[in-house]
């Protein structure tokens, strides 16, 4: 992965490159896109980029709310109305992007890597067991439930299959 964030100069650039038009006119073109987007958001609560995804926006009540002082105790204020958002990317890009990502990797390599990362978590799973039991000056238990457990699960699996 490239460590070097995209910049809004560099995006309109390799835009304008690609497109065949100067600069200015790109940048234009986004601004007004911009401008869009935020009118749509503002009428509708939402909107939806075809081949992107869909913008949504959540009003949060505004009201009192008890702030706890570092003195103990706690005082009231008001907290006025606010909005989030979040994107929610459409299910095509999902696909292109994961394409993108795996381009170039075979079937086998992906499967290994996804194994090392399941071996990772049991590993981590482990490890604070052993990091719970530990304290008990019970280290053995620790390790012996979680292979209890790695067993049980096996077991759950080979009924299924």
């Amino acid at each position: 992965m490239n460590s070097r964030r995209l910049t809004f100069n560099d995006f309109v650039s390799i835009i304008a490159m690609r497109v065949n038009l100067k600069e200015e006119t790109v940048k234009k073109v986004y601004n007004k896109m911009v401008e869009l987007i935020q009118e749509e958001i503002r009428i509708n609560g939402e909107v939806h980029l075809s081949e992107l995804g869909t913008i949504r926006t959540r009003v949060n009540q505004g009201g009192d709310k008890a702030v706890p002082l570092a003195t103990g105790g706690s005082i009231i204020r008001y907290c006025p109305p606010s909005i989030s958002m979040n994107f929610v990317p459409s299910v095509a890009f999902k696909k292109k992007i994961n394409n993108m990502l795996m381009e170039g990797e075979d079937k086998e390599t992906i499967e290994m890597k996804q194994e090392i990362e399941y071996k990772k978590g049991r590993n981590i799973i482990r490890d604070r067991l052993d990091n719970l039991f530990e304290s008990k000056d019970d280290e053995k238990f620790g390790t012996e439930y979680y292979n209890d457990l790695l067993e049980e699960e096996s077991e759950n699996e080979d009924e299924t299959e």
